[in-house]
């Protein structure tokens, strides 16, 4: 009986990402059915934003390593995903794994971090988040055609379903649809993109170990799936996300640039971004 759950569900950890994506869903469509006041709304708003950052995060998760133990019930997730994070699961396939753990934050990465420009340092995660998502128009044109040929009915399927799901919406109500499901959908897109800005930016993507930044923070690593061990994820993408912790600390820690492993992701875009006392240049203390 222990050898058929294992089977349906290798890691027992991934209970965690059922749960979370479950939860999305709940928090996109429970509105169309409850009355909420506009504090609860501000607040479940809010709430759904973040959760739908961590369902982005699992999917980049589940396009690595499976959730499940069988064809079928991954591509149920798969189409899961892509309601809850309101863009198709093959799609991020194609730009993350084909594209970004080829390149690893070079220039030919579409998630390079020179799109940021020069620009004012509080807009710069947002003109990154523009620049990638037109490099992604622009030059994967011929990468898209070839994996239409491999994944074109599941991608149909997929863009059925998220038509279907938002026509369904706008019948029920259109302002809700735009807040409480549109605006999630905008959020977690836009971070999961904006992470890869935040992890490359002045790293050597040349260098196997010294390729990105890495965030310890063990309240940010719980709820964001040890997203913040960055560097043994591109050194061994398919790791389940469980295991980062303890590779990145024999694999990782002791060779790494050590201004190259922060405490938090949060603290570190605050500073970098945001913080009052920033430098013409773009260095921060």
């Amino acid at each position: 009986m222990e050898t058929s759950r294992q089977k349906i569900l290798p890691h027992w950890q991934d209970i965690y990402s059922i749960f979370i994506t479950c939860l999305s869903l709940f928090l996109l469509i429970g509105p169309f059915f409850l009355e909420l006041s506009l504090p609860i709304s501000l607040f479940w708003i809010s709430f759904s934003c973040l959760v739908n950052f961590i369902v982005n995060l699992i999917d980049h998760n589940h396009i690595h390593v499976p959730t499940f133990g069988y064809k079928g019930l991954n591509t149920l997730f798969g189409l899961l995903l892509t309601i809850t994070r309101g863009a198709s699961e093959r799609f991020t396939f194609i730009i993350h794994n084909l594209n970004h753990h080829r390149y690893e934050g070079s220039k030919e990465d579409w998630f390079w971090p020179g799109n940021e420009g020069e620009g004012p340092k509080s807009l710069r995660p947002f003109v990154y988040a523009f620049r990638t998502g037109r490099r992604f128009k622009r030059e994967g044109k011929d990468l898209f055609k070839k994996m239409d040929l491999q994944f074109g009915k599941i991608k149909k399927a997929e863009n059925i379903l998220l038509i279907t799901f938002l026509g369904m919406g706008f019948f029920l109500s259109f302002s809700k649809t735009l807040f409480f499901v549109i605006l999630p959908w905008i959020f977690g897109n836009y971070f999961i993109v904006f992470t890869n800005l935040l992890f490359h930016k002045d790293c050597e993507p040349t260098s196997k170990i010294n390729l990105s930044k890495n965030y310890t923070n063990a309240i940010e690593n719980f709820l964001f799936l040890n997203g913040g061990y960055h560097t043994i994820h591109h050194m061994y993408p398919r790791i389940h996300w469980s295991q980062l912790p303890k590779m990145h600390e024999k694999y990782i820690a002791p060779f790494i640039k050590k201004e190259l492993v922060l405490n938090s992701m949060i603290i570190d875009t605050y500073q970098r971004y945001f913080k009052k006392d920033l430098s013409k240049e773009g260095h921060y203390e």
